[in-house]
């Protein structure tokens, strides 16, 4: 998406007649585009924005304009926090290289009211967002499918996303740590045995090489 004016000495065009460049909140998603009659070689471009947001508040932005691929255009992609909610009044600062500067006539832009202002999701007492309920029920589904050993010797891990196990690039020979001292390790018997170790802070759970149970205390003695 983009707006889009045209640059003639000092009158300002609407290409599209379109005032309205963003919503509230919008980050990198909308291209402001200015047509100019002078080259970008020597001449410097930036957008003055003014917009009143209260009685006793002034918002005051100015905002680099860069040459674009196509010859005679400059622009920005627009980033949340540059721009007001509501009317600005806009102009084109034109910087030449040897210090001489054109002004632009006043022209204007507006910024559209989101459905949720900035954090407004907590404007209800005890009100909690979905979306930390859908990031608490990810994170329950791969709690409750811990990673896999696959075949080829690599670890499988749970994608909630797809609802299923991918093989990741982690090989699972060695030793692999986890929060609070917690370590998973798998060691070489022979050339068709191996020994998986299962650690915690004060324990570890080991299978041997002939398949037998038993907990270890992890510096040393039987329990």
């Amino acid at each position: 998406m983009e707006m889009r004016i045209e640059l003639s000495n000092r009158h300002i065009a609407y290409t599209d007649n379109d005032r309205v460049v963003c919503f509230e909140n919008d980050n990198e998603v909308v291209d402001f585009v200015c047509v100019v009659d002078n080259d970008t070689e020597n001449w410097k471009y930036k957008l003055d924005i003014k917009s009143k947001i209260s009685a006793n508040d002034t918002f005051y932005n100015t905002i680099n304009l860069n040459p674009i691929t196509i010859d005679k255009e400059v622009g920005v992609t627009l980033k949340a926090g540059m721009l007001p909610r509501g009317k600005c009044v806009c102009q084109i600062r034109q910087i030449h290289a040897n210090g001489q500067v054109k002004v632009s006539d006043c022209f204007e832009m507006w910024v559209k009211k989101s459905v949720l202002s900035y954090c407004c999701a907590y404007q209800e007492n005890d009100f909690i967002p979905s979306e930390f309920y859908q990031i608490e029920q990810n994170l329950d589904e791969v709690n409750t499918h811990p990673p896999i050993v696959d075949e080829s010797g690599f670890w499988r891990i749970y994608d909630s996303s797809i609802g299923e196990y991918v093989l990741t690039d982690i090989s699972v020979v060695g030793q692999t740590f986890f929060n609070g001292g917690r370590a998973i390790e798998l060691s070489d018997i022979s050339d068709n045995t191996k020994e998986i170790s299962v650690k915690t802070d004060n324990k570890s759970i080991s299978i041997n090489n002939n398949n037998e149970l038993y907990v270890d205390i992890v510096d040393g003695g039987y329990i």
